[in-house]
Parts: C-alpha cells; structure tokens; sequence
C-alpha cells in the first residue's frame, strides 16, 4: 500500500550504476580530448618534419637562409603548442596557423630552388619567336630583376607572423635593421610578378588602321596629267581615329601597356625607383653620367631644360598593390608621351599613294637642303626630304640636312643636335679679330622622323612630319625602293656609286659618322663595300 511521500524500499536509487555510467563517460571524454590533443601534437611535429626536410639548393647562401628559416618556423610552431595547451590559443585558430605556415613554406622552398629556371625563361622571352617577334617588354626584366634581388639573400631574413605567414625583408649587415618593406613571399610567385608582355606599336597599329577606309583626292596637273592622292590623314575624322587608337593601345587603366609603349618603342630609357630617397639618388646619378658624358666630348658639362626633362621622364615609380603585385605608376607627361608614340606610329603608317598619269622625273640627283618649309612644296621638295632623312638615319651622313646645326651620333640609335654660332670680338691690340663659337643643345633623335624638321629646315615639328610622310609616299608609291640606282647608292659609302673605299679615308669618315674605326670597318662589311 502507498501513501503520499512514501516510496516502497524496492523502487529506491541505484546510486552505484548511476556512478559507473558516469565514470564511464567522463573517461571517455577523457580519451577524446587527448585523442584531440594527439592529433594537433602530431600537427605540430608533421610541419616541423616538413621544414627539416626542405632540399637544399646551388647556393650556399640560399641554404643559410634556408637553415635559418627552419629555426624560425619551427620555433613558431613550438610557441603555437605552448600557447594551444595554456588556453590562449583555440585549436581551430591553432590548425589554421600550422596550415598556412605549411603553404608558405612549400612556396618559399619551390621559388628558390625554380629562380634559375625561371629566369632562363625571361631571357627566351626577349629573344625573338620563329615569326620574329619578341614576345616580353622590357619591364619584365624589370620584374626579374625585383625577384633576383630578393633572392640575393645575402642580407636577407626570413619571418614568420603570428598567423602563419612568411615574410622576407632585407637587412643592415652592421645594424641588422630592415632596411626594406616585408615582402610576402607568395606574391613573388603571381603570375603578374612574373610576366608582362610586349606592345609592339607598329604591328598593333597597322592592325587596328586595316578597317579604315582610304580618302582618295584627284589633282589636275595640267597639259592632260592627272594625280591621284590616297591620304587618309586628309579624312576629317583622321585626329578623331588617330586619338581613339593611341587611347585603345595606350590606355590610362593599362599602365603595363604604356610602359611597354615607352621602354619598347624608343621612347625612354626607363630608370625605375620605389622610394622617394632612391628617386633622387638616381636623379642625381643621371645628372653625373650626363655631365661626364659631355666632358669627355669637350663640351660644356651645364645640361639644359630639355635634358634635365629627358632624365626626369625617365624615371618610372614601382608601387606594389594589397597583393604584393608591381606595377608601373606613370606621371601625366609619361602617359602622353606613350599616346603620342602612337599617334605618331599612325602617322608613319597611314601612307600615301599617288597615282596618275603625269610623267615626272624622280631620279635626279638630290642637292643642299630639301626644301624651305615655307610658300608651295614640290613633289622634288617632299622626296629629297624624305631621301635627307633615310641618308641620315641609315648611313650617319648628314649632308643633306640643315647646315645651322650639328649632328652628333652618341651610339645606341641617338642623334644629339646643336646650334651653332660664332661670335666675333676685337682683340685687345684692335688689329685681330677674336672668334669665339658656342654650341647650344637642340634635341635627341632616336627616330629616323626626328631628322624631319632639319631635312626640310622647318621650325614646325607636324609640318616636318606631313612633309616627310609625303615624300615616303611618293618613294615608295612610284617603287623607288627597286630601283637599282637608288639600292647602290644607299648601300655605299658617303653617297658614291663605288662598292669600295681606301682604308686610308676610313679613320676621317668614320670621325664624321661618330663611329669608332673597328665599328665603321664592320659597317662598311655589312653593306658589302670593299676596303682598298
């Protein structure tokens, strides 16, 4: 019988079987949380193993670093144990450190032990491909030439943060202060990093003008002849196509397609910095090298605007993005230098064809200056121009050109120009006359349409530049180019129609041309001229 409050004896608590679940519960979460711990232990030891069994490299100093890398990292990995098994650390955050020090570590090991191979690439790359074309810019040694000096390990040391990425830096040897900003070293593996390919202004021009339509105009001239002029530059629309061209080749979004513009297409000789320091110490070496350049030609080492402007546009910044990607920074005058070589490329390229029936002589021989840049142009005055600058630009011969000015070769496909004058003064005793001749710098050429303005004796650079287009056309429209008079007189010497040249004359004419005597010989040889 039951009564409230009462419990009969037989349904009482079995306290010891209650006891012996539980025991054996919390043994069995003992063994799940040092299974747990097992299992992040054996994290700890695997990494550390795979860091001590990164192979070694070629290099001797590589593999310090390599050494020393080891240290840190699995001093990193220890610290993470410490810090795991005192609470300070949760085993989710401690599993992802160990696997991206493993990520890092594995791409550190296979940058340096590929670096050779992979710059052997980047000299193929400059070469030309079987269909002749060079497939890499410039900046991409550029690029090469960042990584190698990362892997110049020298005074290099390797980190590793708390979240388990690597980071390379150099140091002061005396100091062991960085001396640098923390590279991560994943970024020197990015495809961007790596490669940056060339814009061949020429090819990309000549692709995109394939769709322009030709503007054709007919000329009377007179006595029954006719002439028929092909010049797209006389559309009305040719600026607008022109500007649309130069902004889809050398676009403001595409600073890699600008620099390549630039440094591969003749325009600059590129000098690249990251830091503000390092801007004007190559600014300053710049200037040095200009100035003893001018001294050894016995000239005065004062450098004016315009080369100053030359070193200044030559000067390119490097900045890295959040990605650790390179990238070239252009100032305003460099992105319209780029877009200017293109237009410029239009203008080489749009051409002119003349066609009709009137019989004119082309093949007389060309004398003096090449026109007067003023009043009415003849097709005689647009020839000799063009045939000015290609002697000029093809043989250092400057006779053609203007006589106010002189023509310096400086090697490497630059022409620097200078001003004459002389001024006269009469000498203390008043019978003599003292003479006194100063040479004021004009420009660098390093096109052969730089002549242009000198051939035709113009002050107006796009006049010069109309001028020589029109005489290109109306070269290669009558097939000038074929014509055995105008082969043999190109490919001599100083304009002779003689295959030969006394090797007694060669040390003057070599002066003239600014080559040195070994490189005049070597030229003659190439133009099949025989030294007597």
């Amino acid at each position: 019988m039951e009564y409230a409050g009462y419990v009969s004896p037989e349904r009482s608590t079995d306290w010891a079987a209650l006891t012996g679940k539980l025991a054996g519960k919390l043994d069995t979460i003992q063994k799940d949380r040092q299974s747990q711990r097992d299992a992040l232990d054996a994290q700890a030891m695997d990494t550390e193993a795979y860091i001590n069994s990164i192979e070694t490299t070629q290099n001797q100093t590589a593999n310090q670093i390599l050494l020393d890398f080891g240290y840190t990292g699995k001093g990193k990995v220890q610290q993470w144990n410490k810090a795991l098994k005192a609470g300070e650390l949760s085993p989710k955050e401690y599993s992802n450190n160990i696997a991206t020090l493993n990520d890092y570590t594995s791409t550190f090991a296979n940058s340096l032990k590929t670096f050779d191979q992979r710059y052997q690439e980047v000299l193929k790359r400059q070469q030309p491909d079987e269909n002749g074309l060079i497939q890499a810019s410039a900046f991409e040694l550029e690029l090469a030439n960042q990584f190698g000096q990362l892997a110049d390990l020298q005074n290099a040391k390797m980190q590793v943060s708390d979240n388990g990425r690597v980071y390379m830096s150099k140091i002061d040897p005396n100091t062991g202060e960085l001396i640098s900003d923390l590279i991560d070293v994943r970024s020197i593996n990015a495809p961007e990093n790596i490669v940056a390919n060339r814009v061949d202004v020429a090819s990309g021009t000549s692709k995109l003008m394939e769709g322009w339509d030709p503007y054709t105009m007919w000329k009377d001239m007179g006595r029954g002849g006719e002439m028929n002029i092909e010049d797209i530059r006389q559309n009305p629309a040719f600026n607008l196509m022109k500007a649309n061209l130069a902004e889809t080749i050398a676009n403001d979004e595409n600073p890699r397609a600008q620099i390549s513009v630039l440094v591969d297409n003749g325009v600059i000789n590129a000098d690249y910095y990251s830091s503000e320091s390092e801007y004007k110490q190559k600014v300053s070496d710049a200037v040095a090298r200009a100035k003893k350049i001018k001294e050894t030609a016995g000239q005065s080492t004062a450098l004016s605007d315009q080369e100053m402007k030359d070193i200044e546009m030559s000067m390119v910044r490097l900045e890295k993005n959040a990605s650790g990607i390179i990238n070239p920074v252009l100032t305003e005058e460099q992105k319209k230098a780029a877009k200017d070589r293109v237009m410029q490329e239009v203008e080489i390229q749009a051409g002119r064809k003349v066609t009709g029936s009137a019989k004119q002589d082309w093949y007389h021989a060309p004398s003096g200056g090449s026109g007067s840049g003023s009043g009415d142009m003849t097709n005689d005055n647009y020839l000799n121009g063009y045939i000015a600058v290609r002697q000029a630009w093809d043989k250092a011969d400057y006779s053609m050109l203007s006589k106010d000015y002189q023509y310096v070769n400086e090697g490497g496909g630059i022409v620097s120009v200078y001003k004459t004058s002389t001024t006269s003064s009469p000498s203390v005793d008043g019978k003599t006359t003292n003479e006194k001749t100063t040479k004021q710098f004009i420009k660098k050429i390093k096109s052969p349409e730089g002549f242009a303005e000198f051939a035709y004796d113009t002050k107006n650079a796009n006049d010069a530049l109309t001028f020589y287009n029109q005489g290109k056309g109306i070269f290669y429209g009558n097939g000038m180019e074929n014509d055995p008079k105008y082969k043999s007189e190109w490919k001599s010497n100083g304009g002779s129609s003689k295959n030969e040249i006394k090797a007694s004359d060669i040390p003057s004419k070599a002066k003239a041309a600014g080559y040195s005597e070994a490189e005049y010989k070597k030229l003659l040889k190439q133009r099949g001229i025989k030294i007597i």
